[in-house]
């Protein structure tokens, strides 16, 4: 080979390797370009996520509100409103739907904080609430239901790919031959708006005139630490393996430190101190259903007397995707504890535990000496709402938002539509602590 050959050989050689970095680095750039736009697209659908999850708390909570009885249940309901209007407006701003179309959406979360916030404050000074500032209020509800199915649909909408987080809707087909605009995020929010044909004028001061399991554990404190070949029997009996089947993987660190361990689609956590199941997830795909939710349930209750709890009562349980979720509150002396909660999810397939979570359970759970309630039930009573009729009552403990607990009296009530209600009152004071709306259904009974 002469000179000339050589020198024809290495440029070609030179070029192929300069087009296949070439390649590389594109192809790379593509790669990230494509995981940025998954990211952002990711964090819109969250946004939307956490939006419709806030205006649903909004709604639940201004219905709330018609049956509080007293001034310090207001307060409560009104400064969960405003956490709950301070984080929808949040995820709406981080929609990528232009202001002007959510202009009057966001005015609708703001003054329905501050607007039950206003009229809180002067029930607290002994003021009236009159029939038209009543009657405002519940149109501000019903906005924020119609908002609620709005976004339900909008969510729908987004992960069937029939709406667009693109600010401006991008026309499909050819310059000749246009076919029908795909709608994006902010038409959905334009199309609300137009409804809002009966928006009350509000006057008031205003400018538009889950914390507990970061605490460190009662149960796992001074508690003996375990070795990681306890833990997996531990974990082998709650998955109903062998401890070979288990395969080792990474702990997990923070307030409740745990070993974990998995075996196919199921997933255990062992605390280390201690050794307590903590949790139990099974991924599996749940087939036709073929048990009861009578069985599921009983199933459930069985599976706590395998692992040797005791003294846990059956409150409420949801069924959802063929899996029945039942909750588990502690008792003692009568009195139904709540903080200490557990949770078991059962396969209505096979009837097979696909899912623990005793996390509340391990971080409240202790001895305590339960005192005699201050106030009679006749008294406690008497602080339930005119609007609400006593079906039955008992003793509950009920965690605060101070992360303490308040001894109660659990009443629970039906309106006049049939609509249950759940009423806490303190045992030491009168005043109400806690509303929650009763839902049954063939699904489930749950509270909110």
């Amino acid at each position: 080979m002469n000179n000339q050959t050589r020198t024809t050989v290495r440029i070609i050689t030179y070029v192929t390797a300069a087009i296949l970095v070439l390649g590389i680095f594109a192809a790379t750039g593509a790669a990230r370009a494509n995981r940025y736009q998954n990211q952002l697209q990711m964090s819109y659908q969250r946004a939307v996520e956490d939006l419709a999850s806030s205006v649903q708390s909004i709604n639940t909570t201004l219905l709330k509100q018609q049956y509080a009885g007293t001034s310090t249940q207001m307060e409560k309901l009104a400064t969960q409103l405003w956490r709950d209007t301070s984080a929808a407006k949040q995820s709406l701003s981080m929609l990528p739907a232009g202001e002007e179309p959510i202009a009057g959406t966001y005015k609708l979360l703001s003054q329905v904080g501050e607007y039950s916030l206003s009229l809180t404050q002067r029930a607290a000074k002994g003021e009236s609430i009159s029939d038209e500032e009543l009657e405002s209020l519940q149109k501000l509800r019903e906005y924020c239901g119609t908002l609620n199915d709005q976004l339900y649909q909008l969510g729908q909408d987004v992960l069937t790919g029939e709406v667009s987080f693109e600010e401006q809707s991008t026309t499909l087909g050819t310059k000749n031959n246009p076919v029908a605009e795909m709608p994006a995020v902010a038409d959905g929010f334009s199309d609300f708006e137009r409804e809002m044909t009966d928006y009350p004028t509000l006057i008031y001061d205003g400018p538009f005139s889950d914390h507990i399991l970061d605490r460190e554990p009662k149960m796992t404190k001074g508690a003996n630490t375990v070795d990681r070949s306890a833990a997996r029997e531990t974990a082998a009996k709650a998955l109903g393996k062998v401890t070979t089947e288990l395969k080792r993987e990474s702990d997990e660190e923070g307030s409740m430190p745990a070993y974990n361990f998995s075996s196919g689609d199921a997933w255990a956590s062992v605390t280390k101190e201690g050794g307590y199941l903590c949790s139990v997830m099974n991924s599996r795909t749940v087939g036709a259903q073929a048990k009861t939710v009578e069985e599921g349930r009983k199933l459930a209750r069985e599976y706590l007397t395998k692992l040797g709890i005791k003294s846990m009562q059956e409150s409420y349980y949801e069924t959802s995707g063929g899996v029945l979720t039942v909750n588990f509150a502690y008792s003692q002396d009568d009195v139904i504890v709540y903080p200490d909660l557990i949770k078991v999810s059962v396969a209505l397939d096979n009837g097979e535990i696909v899912g623990y979570d005793a996390r509340g359970y391990l971080v409240n759970h202790q001895n305590r000496k339960i005192e005699a309630p201050a106030l009679t039930e006749e008294k406690a009573r008497q602080s339930v709402s005119k609007n609400l009729t006593v079906t039955s009552s008992r003793r509950a403990l009920i965690p605060s938002s101070g992360l303490n607990e308040v001894s109660c009296y659990e009443f629970l009530c039906k309106d006049k539509e049939g609509q249950q209600v759940l009423v806490y009152v303190d045992a030491k004071t009168g005043e109400e602590e806690q509303i929650l709306l009763v839902y049954a259904s063939e699904d489930g009974v749950l509270t909110v």
